[in-house]
């Protein structure tokens, strides 16, 4: 699908104890989505963090995380779609 247009993120996850776990992941994110590769490790509360053309760092939160396989039809069909909203730019 997007399989090309993916671009490395770091994903930040707050874990129970209040630490920030932070893995790369792939994504391609739109103006209120983003696709991800099937085998991304991520959920919703997690925090994608991006570094914009401009030079600054754009960091969405995931609100809602859908896995989308279609068997039989290629892996290439399987993604992942998250929506997002606005965390913070610095």
């Amino acid at each position: 699908m997007l399989r090309n247009m993916y671009k490395p993120v770091t994903r930040i996850r707050i874990t129970p104890d209040g630490s920030e776990d932070r893995s790369e992941v792939k994504a391609h994110i739109q103006s209120s989505v983003a696709f991800l590769p099937i085998t991304a490790d991520v959920e919703e509360a997690d925090l994608l963090e991006r570094k914009l053309p401009n030079g600054k760092t754009q960091t969405i939160r995931l609100t809602q995380v859908t896995h989308y396989e279609a068997p039989g039809a290629g892996q290439q069909l399987n993604h992942i779609e998250a929506k997002f909203v606005s965390a913070r730019s610095r």
